[in-house]
């Protein structure tokens, strides 16, 4: 397993640089570089309160700059078969080049 260290640029003049707040949870985001790769990380700091973010985000920045983040393998992605995609559950009314039937099926309580 690779051990991976952020790249960070931080911005002065922004406090809330690294975090964004998603329905009320702040989370931080950082890119780890390791092996000439890089993994893009986004963790929930698990608060609502923005000063407990500033102090998590930087204890974990502080932290990972000394010691890293161990960078598991990704597991190689799934190639989809080739050839046409399966009709499962798809059920074609008409091949026809006339206009499409407004209703494609029995009406319960009419007579055609």
């Amino acid at each position: 397993m690779n051990i991976g260290f952020p790249s960070l640029r931080v911005d002065g003049s922004n406090p809330r640089h690294h975090l964004w707040c998603n329905n009320g949870t702040w989370w931080v985001h950082y890119t780890l570089h390791f092996g000439g790769r890089k993994r893009r990380v986004r963790r929930s700091l698990g608060t609502r309160a923005i000063d407990v973010a500033v102090r998590r985000r930087d204890d974990l920045l502080a932290r990972l700059a000394c010691e890293g983040e161990p960078v598991p393998e990704r597991r190689p992605r799934r190639i989809a078969p080739a050839g046409p995609a399966p009709l499962d559950g798809l059920h074609i009314l008409s091949l026809s080049t006339g206009p499409a039937p407004l209703f494609a099926g029995r009406r319960s309580g009419l007579e055609a």
